[in-house]
């Protein structure tokens, strides 16, 4: 039988001590198998499979060592593993409540205007102030300029 090349395994071995590498006639390839508890090998990756189009048998290589160190779940400390959740969980929240307070801030981008008659609406106070019909005296005129203009 085809056994895996010792670099390989030396590789593996390094990642997590109770990974082994066999090949099983089976499937015609090389599984990475990972020793339980209970004595019995189950398997946790097939070598090969990380490439796309290429169908068969092939010598394990280096592909397959960074795969499995990609799938490695023990790098991480569970520290890091909450931390990491943690500051995700922030940012999604900060996100939602910078939409809300986007959107707050679209309903109310009416003017001045708008909002004292959607006020006095609301609250029963009376005709609202319109704008168009409104006679504001200059600022810059004083009340005796005013009088002779009349006049």
């Amino acid at each position: 039988m085809y056994t895996a090349p010792e670099w390989f395994i030396k590789d593996i071995k390094r990642i997590h001590n109770k990974l082994d590498c066999e090949y099983v006639p089976k499937y015609e390839r090389f599984i990475v198998t990972c020793e339980l508890p209970t004595g019995e090998s189950a398997p946790v990756f097939i070598v090969g499979d990380i490439t796309p189009g290429i169908e068969g048998f092939r010598y394990p290589d280096k592909r397959d060592v960074d795969a499995l160190h990609e799938c490695d779940l023990e790098k991480e400390t569970i520290e890091d593993k909450f931390a990491k959740i943690a500051k995700k969980v922030s940012e999604e929240k900060q996100k939602e409540w910078q939409v809300q307070k986007d959107m707050i801030k679209e309903r109310t981008m009416d003017d001045k205007i708008q909002l004292m008659n959607k006020f006095q609406r609301l609250t029963g106070s009376g005709k609202g102030n319109s704008a168009f019909r409104r006679i504001d005296p200059d600022k810059n005129s004083t009340k005796t300029e005013q009088n002779n203009t009349n006049l």
